[in-house]
């Protein structure tokens, strides 16, 4: 192999320590120096070859330890959908097993209870202060991983075909509440005398 190949361990705990490169098919191998105690994150670039058996033939593995891919978006919604003991129908996304008006996508992308009425603890806020309307709701940190979308929009009239825009609407900011999520402020502009908002979740 001639090139780059990655090396990522972060996400490993307790990784075994290897000190050298196999080269597949060739029955030899490299150290690389520096590595004695644990494989450390990195991308590196390693060059071989012989007349026997031409670079491009030949294949790196890094030997003491291996990488599993994510998870896609659906088989992290799937797990957090058995976490909840969620099934005959109840798992979808548009399911609402605990009928407080949440359906699982929106319990999902919050951080609620699918099966506890616990809509009111995770619900947007919003608050006045020095003039600007602040929205603010919670956004998984690993948003982009599952496929979530969120999206703040507004409205001036529900009743007449609703013409939801994000027009004004601006991310001020985030902060971290734990592990999973964080606080996310959206400034929204006051130049009507009522208006609607809404915070619409997707999912890819």
């Amino acid at each position: 192999v001639v090139g780059a190949f990655t090396i990522d361990a972060g996400s490993l705990t307790n990784p075994p320590a290897f000190t050298t490169l196999y080269l597949g098919n060739s029955g030899s191998s490299q150290s690389i120096a520096g590595y004695g105690t644990e494989p450390l994150p990195g991308t590196y670039t390693y060059t071989w070859g012989t007349s026997a058996l031409p670079a491009k033939q030949g294949s790196i593995v890094v030997a003491g330890f291996s990488v599993a891919p994510p998870l896609t978006a659906e088989e992290l919604y799937a797990d957090w959908s058995v976490e909840y003991g969620l099934t005959n129908g109840t798992e979808v996304l548009t399911a609402d097993p605990d009928f407080d008006g949440m359906n699982n996508l929106l319990e999902y992308g919050l951080g609620g209870n699918p099966t506890n009425s616990d809509a009111a603890s995770i619900m947007p806020t919003s608050q006045v202060d020095g003039g600007v309307f602040a929205y603010v709701y919670n956004r998984r940190l690993d948003a982009e991983q599952r496929g979530l979308t969120y999206t703040v929009v507004r409205d001036t009239d529900l009743v007449y075909a609703p013409d939801w825009t994000t027009d004004g609407i601006t991310e001020a900011g985030s902060e971290v509440l734990d592990e999973d999520f964080e606080a996310v402020t959206n400034t929204v502009p006051t130049d009507v005398d009522v208006q609607f908002l809404q915070l619409q979740i997707q999912q890819d």
